[in-house]
């Protein structure tokens, strides 16, 4: 094979210098065939790997593609459900707070219920006196005015409950039997009634026929000194042409009220109201003032009416019998002489608003309709009639207590009609 190395010339030196190129040498036609096979099988494979991993990437790249939706959507409910805990979270951490702000108010509503009770149990009299009347009222000289200042309203507390177990006992029947416990109003004290001798020109409530009529003002001529008991030359004060009266001790109140509370049994006169116009009639002591009764008398009159009653209407009478019962008109002697033998335990009934049961009415029973109730007394609607009445809770015009009790007695009253009372 013939070399076919070329020569180069030096321009400069003129000389030939051999070529760094590698020598080639001529082949034969056969070996360049195989040559050019060789290098075309070995281009063909190489390119079809390319292909087969260009379509290899292209489909992973679509795979990708259809993941992609799918993976946001699992964020998005991801990003939801990390929201929803803290909205959860936040709502719980606010229904804490709302709680202990319900508890602080609750806390502070009782303080406010339980001071504004103790208020109306020591001061509602303020409520309830005439305008014109309130300054001569007996608990207003002594009335604290002051407010706020220097009060713990954590030391208030409601007002005990005067009952225990064995004060008051609830029957399966319905009845309620209650020991009445007396407390004195804040500003009058507990004691005997020490009645003053009548002279001369002292000025009383007199009697005007009879007990179960009503008392008008008078004044003591003159004294007269006889047995079993002195007599007063009375004077009515209204009227000129009444002439002048005798009458006993038991027949006269004082003007003035007492300046201590009246205990139960005490003879007064008292100023019945019925809506009209007050007047002043004969009845006892049944119920003292107290905190479950607002500060009020229980009064049962001598025609048969019992009332609450305040302070400032009660006059004591001037006199009475060591048995106030023997005082009292002979419709309810027998009525009041087993009251107060009991007292303080007394059979009344529980009754609650708008329930019905039967009223006693002119020797008939009715049905009648609760209205309301205060304390010891309840106001019934006839409803036939349409009326009401207050009446006393131990009274057995009402017809439970009526069947409750086995012996029964009926007493003559001044309106006309017989009045059940049992024993």
């Amino acid at each position: 094979m013939e070399s076919l190395t070329p020569k180069i010339t030096c321009a400069v030196h003129e000389k030939t210098m051999p070529s760094t190129i590698p020598t080639i040498y001529s082949v034969d036609s056969n070996c360049e065939k195989d040559v050019n096979e060789v290098t075309l099988t070995n281009h063909n494979s190489n390119s079809s790997e390319g292909n087969s991993v260009k379509d290899d990437s292209s489909s992973l790249k679509r795979k990708l593609s259809d993941e992609v939706p799918k993976l946001e959507e699992m964020l998005k409910k991801c990003k939801a459900q990390y929201s929803n805990q803290e909205k959860v979270k936040e709502n719980f951490e606010r229904t804490s707070e709302l709680a202990q702000i319900m508890d602080d108010l609750f806390r502070r509503s009782q303080i406010c219920i339980r001071g504004l009770r103790d208020f109306i149990n020591t001061k509602g009299f303020l409520f309830m006196t005439p305008l014109s009347d309130l300054k001569s009222h007996p608990l207003f000289q002594n009335l604290d005015t002051t407010f706020g200042d220097g009060i713990d309203t954590t030391l208030i507390r409601a007002p005990k409950v005067l009952c225990t177990s064995s004060e008051k006992d609830l029957t399966n029947d319905g009845l309620e039997v209650l020991k009445v416990l007396s407390r004195s109003k804040p500003n009058l004290p507990s004691g005997c009634i020490k009645r003053k001798d009548l002279l001369p020109g002292s000025e009383v409530w007199v009697m005007k026929t009879n007990l179960v009529d009503v008392f008008v003002e008078g004044t003591v001529l003159s004294i007269c000194d006889v047995k079993p008991e002195k007599l007063f030359k009375v004077r009515f004060n209204e009227t000129n042409t009444i002439a002048p009266k005798l009458y006993t001790a038991k027949q006269l109140a004082y003007r003035i009220n007492s300046d201590i509370i009246a205990p139960v049994g005490t003879r007064i006169i008292a100023r019945y109201s019925d809506g009209i116009k007050p007047k002043l009639y004969a009845g006892i002591v049944a119920e003292p003032p107290k905190t479950t009764n607002l500060e009020r008398y229980l009064i049962f009159f001598d025609d048969g009416y019992a009332q609450y009653i305040e302070h400032k209407d009660i006059y004591v009478m001037c006199a009475q019998s060591i048995d106030v019962a023997d005082d009292v008109h002979k419709n309810i002697c027998k009525f009041i002489k087993t009251y107060l033998q009991k007292y303080p335990e007394r059979p009344m009934l529980k009754l609650q608003k708008d329930q019905i049961t039967k009223t006693e009415y002119d020797r008939e029973w009715w049905d009648t309709k609760v209205m309301d109730v205060d304390a010891s007394m309840v106001k019934m609607y006839f409803i036939a009639s349409n009326r009401t009445e207050w009446i006393y809770r131990g009274s057995t015009r009402l017809k439970p207590l009526y069947d409750e009790l086995e012996s029964t007695v009926f007493v003559d009253i001044p309106n006309g009609y017989k009045l059940p009372i049992k024993y």
